[in-house]
């Protein structure tokens, strides 16, 4: 009877669904998808207001570079150089060296190494999710997987929306948590159009 319950114990365990971490080995896909939902359903920053209109997302993540946490840049002529839209923290006027301590931005970093996949396995709040090249829907969005603070406390997402071939546009969006899976838009920073 003990062997029995022991292989049930071990089988219950081996069978159980893996399904909190799909995404990064760092933050559970419920945080992931419970910001993913409010964005998409609450946000006023988001592509409803700029379209007017609810789009599909793409299901190929916009993604993230080492470069977007670069924090010891000693040189000037970062502003001039043509991906200067990627460095989150730098010292021109957009960058966000102001806002996060140093050891968030560690976190932050730690969170890129830790992305387990660049494609949406679902959509968000009844967003659909398309499963096209990006540039042959004129009617697309893309988003990164969401990056969180050390504490949780603020979050944030790339996103970018397609207007046609050649014509797209994007940011860095930040969000503060107030509570009951709510964020509050606080900024968005380094944008680029094509």
């Amino acid at each position: 009877m003990k062997h029995k319950f022991i292989f049930l114990v071990f089988l219950t365990i081996i069978l159980m669904p893996v399904t909190a971490q799909t995404y990064s080995s760092v933050i559970t896909d419920r945080e992931i998808y419970d910001f993913m939902n409010w964005m998409v359903k609450n946000d006023k920053k988001t592509e409803k207001e700029i379209f007017g209109k609810s789009r599909k997302a793409s299901n190929k993540m916009a993604l993230w570079d080492k470069s977007n946490f670069v924090t010891n840049n000693k040189s000037n002529d970062i502003q001039y150089f043509e991906q200067d839209n990627k460095y989150l923290f730098k010292r021109s006027n957009e960058g966000l060296d102001t806002l996060f301590t140093q050891a968030d931005k560690s976190f932050l970093l730690e969170q890129y190494a830790a992305i387990n996949s660049s494609v949406w396995k679902k959509g968000f709040s009844g967003k659909k999710i398309e499963k096209k090249d990006v540039v042959e829907d004129s009617d697309l969005d893309q988003y990164s997987i969401p990056m969180f603070t050390l504490d949780k406390e603020f979050v944030i997402i790339y996103k970018v929306f397609y207007c046609g071939y050649g014509c797209a546009f994007g940011k860095y969006y930040l969000y503060k948590f107030i509570g009951d899976k709510k964020w509050k838009f606080v900024t968005a920073v380094n944008q680029w159009t094509t």
